[in-house]
C-alpha cells in the first residue's frame, strides 16, 4: 500500500488479495480492454495500443498451473489483435507497418505459428520466396527450442508450395 501511495489500493476479501479498480489499473486489465473478443471488436487505434502494451507472456518464469490459463488467453488475444490491424495495414496499403507488426510480434512471442504463417504469406505475395523460406526456417527452430515441437501439418504444406516456387 505504501508502495502504491494509496491506503485503498488492496483490497482483502474472503482471504483473496486484489487491486482496487478505482485507485489502480493493470496492463493486463488494459490489454483485455482493448483486445477484441467474439462480441466486441475494437477499433485499429485500440488494437494497436493493445498489442504496445504487450511485452511477452506473462510471468513467464512462472510454471505454476494458475497462470497458465491466462497467460494462453492473453498469448490468443495478442495473435488475433496482431493479425487483425496487419491485415488491415495490407489492406490499406501500409504494407510496411504491417511487416514491421509481424517481425515485432515474433519477438515478443517467437513460438507464435500463426503468425510465421502470415509472415511467409505476406512475403511470398511481394514475391520475396527466399525470405518467406527463411521464415520458416526459424519458425522451425523456434517451436523446437521453445515447445519441443515441429511445425503443423499446415505450414510444412506452406512450406512445401513456397520451396517448389523457387
Amino acid at each position: 500500500r505504501k508502495l502504491l501511495k494509496h491506503d485503498d489500493a488492496i483490497i482483502v476479501h474472503d482471504n483473496k488479495i486484489s487491486l482496487n479498480d478505482r485507485v489502480c489499473g493493470s496492463d493486463v486489465k488494459a490489454f483485455e480492454y482493448l483486445t477484441p473478443d467474439a462480441d466486441n471488436v475494437r477499433t485499429l487505434e485500440q488494437l494497436d495500443k493493445a498489442v504496445r502494451l504487450y511485452h511477452g507472456h506473462l510471468f513467464e518464469s512462472e510454471s505454476r498451473a494458475w497462470v497458465m490459463p491466462l497467460r494462453d488467453r492473453m498469448r490468443k488475444r495478442f495473435q488475433r489483435a496482431v493479425l487483425s490491424l496487419t491485415k488491415a495495414w495490407e489492406k490499406n496499403g501500409s504494407v510496411e507497418r504491417a511487416e514491421a507488426l509481424y517481425y515485432q510480434s515474433l519477438e515478443r512471442d517467437s513460438s507464435a505459428e500463426l503468425i510465421y504463417t502470415q509472415l511467409m504469406l505476406h512475403l511470398k505475395e511481394r514475391g520475396r520466396t527466399t525470405e518467406a523460406l527463411e521464415i520458416y526456417r526459424r519458425c522451425e527452430e523456434s517451436l523446437q527450442d521453445k515447445m519441443g515441437t515441429k511445425p503443423s501439418p499446415e505450414t510444412r504444406k506452406l512450406y512445401e508450395a513456397l520451396r517448389n516456387d523457387q
